[in-house]
């Protein structure tokens, strides 16, 4: 692959990822997230961090550009941009 080519497809991920984001709406599941983009839990665009308690396990899904993702026992529950 040429590396104009490896630039577009990165350009397009990255497109692809950035839509997928703009997407999420709160009382989504992370089923439906990962039905987005199957890449928005595993990023090379952030980290997520966790919780595990008796009363069930938070996510904070943090991406590069200040978007945070809080998820409640599998359900977004906040957005922060």
């Amino acid at each position: 692959m040429s590396r104009h080519q490896e630039y577009a497809k990165a350009r397009q991920e990255t497109r692809a990822f950035n839509e997928a984001l703009l997407n999420v709406r709160v009382g989504m599941t992370t089923r439906d997230l990962e039905r987005l983009n199957p890449n928005l839990r595993n990023s090379a665009f952030g980290k997520v961090e966790y919780t595990q308690t008796a009363n069930g396990r938070s996510e904070w899904w943090r991406y590069d550009r200040g978007t945070t993702l809080f998820i409640v026992n599998g359900i977004v529950t906040a957005i922060h941009y």
